[in-house]
């Protein structure tokens, strides 16, 4: 049996230890104190942009402040989970930035993503139990769009069509502003291109506006989302021309198509019920076709994350919901309403393919290593 004083060194030593392996990779601490969030397997999206954040903190844990990051990622594939609750819930824990603001396209949305982090900070007992000093409810500062910590964080939720756009914090300018799926393609009307094309301009000037007003040299920004529409906010801030300094990734649910379209056409056109297998047509027979030629369909393919979208079931949502639909929720690369207008021009997608390769393996070594830390 062990004895109470062994025992009370040991879970400190315990604690002490999660807080230390936890403070340098968010997705670490992710899976560590978020696991209900966080259950599937990390993508090289997860991994690489929770290397990315690390930017934003030097060797001994402290913030560096004027960075600017972008990443776009597939609807639905846990970006925002990653960027807008376990890392300013980091951030929250180690006190790196003092005053937070979260910006959606209506405050509503942002709301809702602060009462996100205000539950698990009353309720998530492994926080608790390791920040103390952090976590609970603040009953003075404990209101609708705004919160100041335990520990003296300030967290502020605003909409991108709110008119006020001019945030303090003791006489300071946030430390970090992260924008998230500031672009709502439910406003974009494709049959109205010169309204869409104003609206996707005004709500650019409304983007930058915030951050001039609102950064200094010392402000941290971070912009995620979809990229929903062409030339949206985020489409605009991971061009470099049109952004000097902002580091961006861009990210598709299908990292490589399959090398044999021709019989993925003919998977089509029984899906479809134009063509027939077996003496049978529609779904259940597409699928037997599938299995029935499955290595040669998915040679050459490769998707961003397996256990959550199989290649198949993405061709089945792109033959749902359409080509369009597919580019811009799963791919980040919406169509252009005026081809000759590239935003991303094929050299650069090359580019950044090559880029995205050469980085996989260093990052899965760093990311595995990180997650072994993690659960030890």
């Amino acid at each position: 049996m062990i004895d109470p004083k062994h025992k009370s060194y040991i879970l400190h030593s315990l604690k002490r230890t999660r807080r230390e392996v936890c403070s340098e990779l968010v997705l670490v601490f992710a899976k560590n104190y978020l696991p209900e969030v966080f259950q599937l397997p990390s993508s090289i999206m997860h991994k690489e942009v929770s290397v990315l954040l690390k930017w934003l903190i030097n060797e001994r844990g402290k913030r560096l402040g004027g960075k600017r990051l972008a990443f776009a990622g597939p609807y639905d594939y846990g970006l925002s989970d990653l960027t807008c609750l376990a890392y300013v819930l980091s951030n929250i824990c180690y006190e790196r930035e003092p005053f937070i603001v979260i910006i959606s396209p209506v405050s509503k949305q942002a709301e809702e993503t602060l009462d996100a982090i205000k539950t698990e900070l009353i309720s998530n007992e492994k926080l608790q139990n390791d920040f103390s000093e952090a976590t609970g409810k603040n009953k003075r500062h404990w209101q609708s769009g705004k919160v100041i910590t335990r520990n003296g964080i300030k967290l502020l939720a605003v909409g991108l069509n709110q008119r006020k756009h001019c945030y303090r914090y003791k006489g300071k300018k946030p430390s970090l502003i992260i924008f998230d799926n500031i672009d709502d393609g439910d406003n974009i009307d494709d049959g109205i291109e010169d309204l869409a094309s104003e609206y996707i301009d005004e709500m650019y000037s409304k983007f930058t506006s915030i951050v001039k007003k609102n950064c200094d040299h010392d402000t941290n920004v971070v912009v995620t989302g979809t990229i929903s529409y062409y030339d949206s906010i985020l489409a605009r801030t991971i061009i470099e021309k049109e952004q000097p300094g902002w580091i961006s990734r861009r990210y598709g649910a299908v990292q490589s198509w399959s090398k044999n379209q021709k019989l993925w056409n003919r998977w089509k056109g029984i899906y479809e019920g134009r063509r027939s297998y077996s003496n049978e047509k529609g779904r259940s027979a597409a699928r037997k076709f599938f299995e029935d030629h499955k290595e040669a369909m998915l040679a050459g393919s490769r998707v961003l994350l397996p256990e959550y979208e199989n290649y198949y079931t993405l061709m089945e949502y792109k033959l749902a919901e359409g080509d369009k639909v597919f580019a811009s929720q799963k791919q980040n690369d919406p169509y252009n309403p005026n081809p000759g207008k590239g935003y991303i021009d094929p050299m650069k997608r090359e580019r950044w393919g090559r880029m995205l390769e050469a980085l996989q393996a260093e990052l899965e070594r760093e990311g595995k290593l990180a997650e072994s830390k993690g659960q030890n």
